[in-house]
């Protein structure tokens, strides 16, 4: 009887044309076999054969219009008021008029929301389909592709690309903001200075007044629509660019078969920070011309107010603009170096993340705190010199008004001129407001795009990397399912963003010929000397050379080798993973891969297997006896819809492996590539999924099989040895057996290994809690066996990221308080920035009083009359006047270097401190921590959120109490020259804080939601950077890029909005401020000959400055409450993670242990306490110098023994004792480092094989070429040219899973512990260099307690004393010689099942 799943699919056929009905319109699509597989759900009746899967876009396919077509939905944005058709589901931007969308009112429902109720991520409305992430990346991959064929890829610009995508909008914003600038140049050049003129005489006529007074306001209501009007524009612009980057990058990366671990840090700085740098260059680059237009305006105003003396105050306005350019380069600059150091950090911090059970085991928390904290200590250094150049920078942006000013005003009046309110003011409101603020505009610009540029310049590298695109055919023999024709294949490119990647120049190529059979002895050095040759000159070095492989269809095909063949190499030469350099590929059919390493995703366990499939019944519960789940599965709490953490981590790596396989055989595929999954399974188990899986599930499937187990190998209808990336040897397991060569060896080194007798009186059979599982397949069609997959899951493994939903708590501005210093040292900073404020203003008042003074009543003659002198220089305090009005100059400077010193000094230790705290709160965390929170949500925290401590928060907070501070001078300034202000005060007081307390809580909500909708983000491209071997294989790249673009959009759509959110409250402030200068407007004219013209000139300048700084402070109070999130978010991880490290109540002697005796006495532990024990009350004694061997089925409890021994997890009852000592009362870092471990996984840190080998440096060369001979490593790393400096992970190098778990080995050697721990450590190795391996350890370790967790039986024969697991409880432990004599031990059937 067929079996559901190895239903064999018909010979190819012409492709099927489906029509199908897409929500866009997306029909009669031609189907394309890359397409993958269409999903259907099957219920319970039999599999069909499956057909391609047509992959829906989200969004209609983006088609390029001429003309005024394509700007139909902005035009009708223009349309002042329109009809708010959308849904309360649908963001209501592209339904707004003019008016809506300048001031915002369609985002007020959801503010109004957050004030009374807050918000959640239900909440946020679907984002608009023009910010999609699908629409703009077309776009701009449409002009990108249009780029390189027109330039070439060493010509062409991603920056000229991404000019074309965004040039309309940007010239549009551009047009708008020289609107705003001329708008406010205006202001005080026409209708301030004419309402001061009107105060001056004091015939004026009242109507007059209100007349300038209206126009005043007026001019200011339209400049401050037009800015708001300028900021729309410019998010929706910004938040496309970003999105459409952002996605070209995932989709880049998709497209790449090898990506180095050590990129993975540059990779999350380009996410979280080089878009947000090209999104705000967007944002603040149309405000660059601004500077230019008011500069040559304010000159030409001031020359015309002023004369000629003005001049020498313009000079310092252009000198001024060098320093700026130069401050914003250097720090432009210095941020390059910056993000190298950060790169560096954060690929360190990736590897510590990912790699925590293996630092821990090794008790190398100290070791990787040294490197982070080196690495962050450079990083800071180039942060502490830009923090000092922007501070710089900041603080004297607003005072080079006033310094201008001053220089004017003294060289006018020094020239025997007099100065009048209406010119002074008016002057200095050109200066101070007009200018100042372009000039800040431009600041930001500059700085903007030097930083925005490093971010497309490593864009571009990333784009530019070569993809390998596979050149595969179909055979010309029907019958073949994969053949290879003298082919030759090296690794891909990979990207690393140091570096630019340069087009090769092509080179003439060899002629190429097939190997014939002879080429399989040896026979063509020569050849393969030519073509290495060639392959050299290409700048490629090959991995396999002139290989020659065939498949038939049904066939099972073996693959063999010694350590570093090629074996996995030769499976990814197969998918098209690999660089052809010659010879022919032909493959007919779709694979399924099944990686050395399980990569296992976050979801359920079903959710794992289905791998985007549809479920169906049959099929799915066919899968789940094939691979041996049924008990698993039972014992997990949630049944197959339990949660599995990252990286499948409360899995053994047997179960890992059985649901990676499970994918492979539910995706129903035509050729199945195996590499070694058999290994990482107890022998029982093997051999049912062996009978079970290959021979019968997949009897009519194509499948390559990499395995040292001879088992399995005689089953396999064709066998291939590899050596040294070369086929040396194929045929039938008989064939090769009579050749007598490498593969005779093998088999014979294995049989060898094999005690010479052992009972046989049990047979295949007597797998019976295995094969019994088939009997599982009579209650398929009730509903009982469905209900033991499927039971309630009370909690979920991954907890909820730490957050807030209400206020920032008093607390977290206490603590960062406390980090920049303490309240000494705040009080420092505030006092600092006031005095440089309280400076600017004096200078402003002394003017003020100045003018007022005026001829100090001195009397002048004048046509023969006696009249009170106006003229400044006639007053006798003029040098007095004059010498503090000058020294003001002085003053400004000397405080603005203070400010920039002491400001930047606190931030910068907040910081250190800050991330000092958290890493180290981190580092010594339990492993449950690590287990429970994914690794993208940490990254987040140590990218974003770092960074927005270090860069972007302490310039939030300088602008913040630098604005409040001159907010309070002008209105302390108003108040005292008009005091009838304070009756406006109070109702407008009252206006502003219920508008900032709405907004206040909306972009907090909204903020938060965004820094949530994030961590999926990174979490999603982690996900795909460590599976993209398997995507590919099972052309899962579709399915993979339409999630990333949906968590995308959830994410553009709340940072969209908190955006836009900013400038709802802005708006409104700024029309609050308008309504401020027209009531001080209307007391100018209303008390008209009271007021003295100077103190009606300086009332009114501040009363417009009060227009930008009002809203601009609010905003950036709003701005510093949500970066302060981040200050939260790190102290909240802080706050939350507890040291695993408990005090010590005993003494522990130096030479401890000297014995290695371990007892177990009643121990019972589980992983989570939503999980059942894992361990139960475990007892049994180890003596001193014992070797012994720990076997059982996978889940058994094996690796838990090693996890408790470490105390990874604490026990939850009973002891362990260590040479008669308590290991719960043993410090960690002494107990860790006592033990030696090899783990199940080889773990290999970016770095040199030195530093791999040795990471503390405390062993001599001679040792460590000792440790590498022993483990038959000292040949292959002695040809290498640099040797022990040879870089792992580089494009130079790269080890196979067997190699890593060698030089893990060696690794464990140069320890020398008392107790060392062998997990699964030579399964992935083949049968000789496993009998060295071992032979090497009962010799380096003769007196030493050695414990050997394997599946493989012949491992273990040769130890002591073998203890069997079984569901957590010890079942037997004896010697094997008893164990194999008692027919009804549990160890002599598996020992018999695995011979027979």
């Amino acid at each position: 009887m067929s079996s559901p799943v190895s239903e064999e699919r018909g010979d190819a056929s012409p492709r099927p044309s489906i029509a199908v009905n897409l929500d866009h319109g997306v029909a009669d699509h031609q189907l394309d076999p890359e397409d993958g597989f269409l999903d259907i759900d099957l219920g319970n009746g039999p599999l069909p054969q499956q057909l391609p899967r047509i992959h829906a876009r989200s969004r209609a396919p983006y088609i390029p219009q001429e003309g005024l077509v394509r700007y139909q939905a902005a035009l009708r944005s223009l349309i002042p008021v329109r009809r708010n058709t959308a849904k309360k589901t649908e963001i209501g931007v592209d339904q707004a008029g003019l008016f809506s969308f300048i001031l915002s009112t369609w985002l007020s429902r959801l503010m109004y929301k957050a004030y009374r109720k807050g918000l959640v991520l239900e909440d946020i409305p679907r984002g608009s389909p023009l910010e999609s992430c699908d629409h703009n990346v077309q776009r701009l991959e449409m002009l990108w592709q249009e780029e390189l064929r027109n330039k070439g890829p060493s010509s062409a610009s991603f920056s000229c690309a991404v000019w074309r995508f965004i040039r309309t909008r940007f010239i549009a914003d551009c047009l708008v903001f020289a609107a705003v600038c001329i708008l406010g140049f205006l202001t005080p050049m026409v209708f301030m200075r004419k309402l001061l003129e009107f105060a001056q005489d004091p015939d004026a006529d009242i109507l007059t007044g209100l007349m300038w007074a209206f126009l005043l306001m007026s001019c200011e209501v339209f400049r401050i629509l037009s800015f708001s009007w300028r900021w729309s524009i410019a998010y929706r612009t910004g938040t496309r660019l970003r999105a459409a980057c952002l996605g070209m990058m995932y989709r880049k990366i998709v497209r790449l078969n090898n990506f180095e671990e050590k990129s993975m840090g540059q990779l999350i700085n380009v996410f979280a920070n080089d878009c947000q740098r090209i999104f705000d260059m967007v944002v603040f680059g149309p405000m660059a011309i601004g500077g230019p237009m008011m500069l040559v305006s304010g000159i030409t105003y001031v020359l015309c107010v002023l004369g000629p003396w003005a001049l020498l105050g313009v000079l310092v306005f252009v000198a001024f603009y060098p320093v700026q350019y130069l401050t914003s380069r250097m720090a432009g600059l210095l941020k390059a170096i910056a993000i190298r150091a950060s790169d560096k950090r954060i690929s360190i911090m990736t590897e510590i993340l990912t790699h925590m059970k293996t630092i821990k085991m090794n008790a190398w928390e100290d070791w990787f705190e040294d490197q982070i904290r080196g690495v962050r200590a450079q990083e800071q250094t180039y942060t502490k010199r830009i923090s000092y150049l922007l501070s710089l920078g900041t603080s004297l942006a607003p005072t080079v008004p006033i310094i201008s000013a001053i220089v004017a005003f003294v060289a006018y009046v020094a020239s025997g001129n007099s100065l009048t309110a209406a010119q002074a003011f008016s002057v200095q409101a050109v200066f101070y407001h007009s200018i100042r603020s372009s000039l800040r505009h431009t600041q930001f610009a500059i700085t903007a795009y030097f930083e925005a540029r490093i971010g497309l310049n490593r864009l571009q590298e990333c784009l530019l990397v070569e993809e390998v695109q596979p050149r595969i055919h179909r055979p010309i023999d029907r019958a073949q399912s994969v053949s290879i024709g003298g082919a030759t294949f090296t690794w891909s490119d990979t990207w690393s963003p140091s570096t630019h990647q340069k087009p090769r120049k092509k080179q003439k190529k060899i002629p190429e010929n097939k190997c014939q059979k002879s080429d399989l002895e040896g026979d063509c050095e020569e050849k393969e000397k030519l073509n290495e040759d060639a392959n050299q000159l290409h700048g490629f070095k090959p991995v396999l050379y002139e290989i020659n492989f065939c498949a038939p269809k049904g066939y099972l095909v073996g693959v063999c080798g010694t350590v570093g063949s090629g074996k996995t190499s030769l499976l990814l030469s197969i998918m098209g993973q690999m660089r052809l350099l010659n010879g022919q590929l032909a493959r007919d059919g779709s694979c399924a891969f099944v990686s050395q390493q399980a990569w296992i995703t976050n979801g359920t366990l079903r959710d794992n297997i289905l791998f985007g499939e549809t479920f169906a019944s049959t099929r799915y519960y066919t899968v789940i006896n094939s691979c041996a789940l049924n008990e698993d599965i039972n014992q997990l709490p949630g049944g197959d819809l339990t949660e599995i953490g990252e990286r499948g981590v409360n899995l053994s790596g047997g179960q890992k492996q059985r649901v990676a396989l499970a994918r492979a055989l539910y995706a129903n595929r035509d050729i199945y590539l195996l590499d070694d999954p058999l290994s990482a399974v107890d022998v029982n188990v093997g051999s049912h999924i062996f009978e079970s899986y290959v021979q019968r599930e997949l009897r009519n499937k194509t499948v390559v099989l990499v395995t040292h187990q001879i088992q399995y190998l005689s089953h396999c209808d064709q066998i291939y040895l590899m050596k040294e990336g070369r086929i040396l040897e194929k045929g039938t397991h008989e064939e090769l057996l009579k050749m007598g060569r490498e593969y005779a060896t093998m088999v014979n080194q294995t049989q060898c290994s094999s005690p010479e007798e052992t009972p046989h009186s049990t047979n295949n059979s007597q797998i019976n809690r295995y094969v019994k599982k088939k009997e599982a397949s009579e209650q398929l069609k009730n509903n009982d066996y469905k209900s033991t997959l499927v039971k309630p899951v009370e909690d979920t493994l991954i907890v909820n990221e730490p957050s807030n939903t209400s206020s920032l708590k008093t607390d977290t501005f206490c603590r960062y308080i406390s980090a920049v210093g303490g309240y000494v040292m705040t009080t420092l900073v505030f006092l600092t920035i006031l005095i440089n404020a309280g400076s600017t203003a004096f200078s402003s008042w002394w003017l003020a009083t100045w003018i007022k003074a005026g001829g100090g009543n001195i009397t002048i003659e004048v046509n023969n009359r006696t009249i009170t002198s106006t003229n400044l220089g006639d007053n006798p305090d003029y040098e007095f006047y004059l010498s503090i009005y000058a020294s003001c100059i002085g003053l400004i400077l000397l405080t603005c270097a203070l400010r920039c010193f002491v400001f930047t000094k606190a931030t910068i230790r907040a910081s250190f401190v800050l991330h000092n705290d958290l890493f180290q709160k981190v580092l010594r965390s339990p492993m449950l921590f690590f287990e429970t929170n994914p690794i993208g949500r940490m990254q987040n925290v140590f990218s974003k959120d770092l960074d927005e401590v270090d860069s972007r928060l302490p310039s939030t907070l300088e602008n913040i109490i630098s604005s409040f501070y001159a907010l309070a001078f002008a209105f302390l300034f108003i108040c005292i020259v008009f005091p009838w202000f304070f009756i406006a005060f109070i109702p407008l007081g009252i206006i502003y804080y219920f508008g900032s307390r709405i907004f206040r809580k909306g972009i907090r909500d909204l903020k938060r939601l965004e820094n949530t909708s994030r961590a999926p983000v990174f979490s999603n491209l982690v996900e795909t950077v460590q599976g993209i071997n398997t995507i590919h294989a099972f052309g899962k790249e579709s399915e993979y890029t339409q999630r990333f673009f949906q968590l995308l959009d959830e994410n553009i759509t709340c940072n969209y909005m908190c955006n836009v959110g900013t400038r709802w409250l802005a708006v409104r402030l700024d029309l609050l401020a308008v309504f401020i200068v027209s009531i001080t407007a209307s007391l100018v004219v209303g008390l008209h000959g009271i007021v003295v013209p100077a103190m009606a000139g300086l009332a009114l300048s501040y009363s417009w400055q009060i227009c930008g700084v009002l809203q601009y402070a609010t905003r950036l109070l709003s701005e510093g409450e949500v970066r302060f999130i981040s200050v939260e978010r790190i102290l909240a991880y802080t706050d939350t993670t507890f040291n695993e490290e408990k005090g010590s109540s005993c003494k522990i002697p130096p030479s401890w242990p000297n014995e290695g005796r371990i007892h177990f006495q009643n121990v019972s532990m589980s992983y989570h306490k939503n999980l059942p024990n894992c361990l139960h009350n475990v007892n049994f004694s180890i003596k001193p110098g014992e070797k012994i061997g720990i076997v059982g089925r996978t889940g058994s409890g094996k690796s838990s023994l090693t996890a408790a021994l470490f105390r990874l997890i604490e026990p939850n009852s009973g002891h362990i004792k260590l040479d008669g000592m308590d290991i719960s009362n043993v410090p960690l870092s002494i107990l860790r480092v006592k033990i030696s471990i090899i783990p199940q996984e080889p773990v290999l840190f970016s770095g040199t094989i030195r530093s791999n080998l040795d990471p503390q440096s405390k062993c001599t060369d001679e040792e460590l070429w000792d440790a590498l001979a022993e483990t038959k490593l000292s040949e292959k790393i002695g040809t290498m040219p640099l040797k022990l400096e040879t870089e792992l992970g580089s494009g130079s190098i790269g080890l196979s899973v067997g190699e890593s778990q060698l030089l893990c080995l060696a690794r464990a050697l140069l320890r020398n512990s008392k107790v060392l721990i062998l997990d699964e450590a030579t399964a992935s190795i083949d049968p000789e260099v496993e009998a060295a391996v071992q032979t090497s350890i009962e010799e380096a370790f003769k007196n030493c307690t050695v414990i050997m967790i394997a599946h493989r039986l012949i491992t273990v024969t040769n130890c002591d004393r073998i203890l069997v697991m079984s569901e957590g409880r010890v079942v037997e432990f004896d010697e094997p010689n008893k164990l194999l004599a008692d027919p009804s031990s549990l160890f002599a059937k598996m020992k018999a099942s695995s011979e027979a």
